[in-house]
Parts: C-alpha cells; structure tokens; sequence
C-alpha cells in the first residue's frame, strides 16, 4: 500500500505524543523527585530508555505496520541489532505481538 513519507512520519509523530500521554504516569515516576530537579544518572539512563522503548513501538506501527508477514520478521530482527530496548525474544514472537505497559518502562 503506498503511502507518503509525510504521512509515516506524522503518523509515526502522533502515535509518540499519544503514548507519552497515556504513559505519564509511569514516565514521570523516572523523571525525579520533584519537578525541575536533576535527575541522577540512572535514573536518567532508565528515562532514557523508557522513551527509546515507546520510539521503538511507534516507528514498528506507524513505518512497519504496513509491512507483509515475512518482512515483519526482517523488520523485527532488524530493530534488534540497533537497540537493546526490545522486549526479550521469543519463538514465533515479533515486535509486532508485544505491547506496551507502564510496568514495562
């Protein structure tokens, strides 16, 4: 199905801003203490990471999503050699069968 890069790319943007909000909750609890305060190290590798995760799910529906079965697989191993944020492997498995929770940020 064509469709433009404009498209994917605001699409891809939407998607991101939504999950940020419905996830506020559990990303503000990485944030720090109080408001405006500097978050120690690890708790800013651990925002850091929660975001990558949500980055990472936007892109596989709003890039990937209209990818055919056998490239889905291409796609998910791909996504795996450039981020350590991906939900563990499992057999038969891909991104594309996982979702997102606060308790996994």
């Amino acid at each position: 199905m064509p469709s433009s890069r404009i498209g994917k790319t605001s699409a891809m943007l939407r998607l991101i801003d939504s999950l940020m909000g419905m996830h506020e909750e559990g990303l503000g609890s990485l944030a720090g203490p109080e408001p405006g305060a500097e978050p120690e190290a690890a708790t800013q590798t651990a925002l850091g990471q929660a975001v990558e995760r949500i980055v990472m799910y936007a892109m596989t529906w709003s890039l990937g999503g209209l990818l055919e079965d056998d490239d889905r697989i291409k796609y998910d191993a791909y996504l795996r050699t450039i981020s350590r944020q991906m939900p563990a492997e499992q057999d038969g498995i891909t991104v594309y069968e996982q979702v997102l929770a606060d308790a996994t940020l």
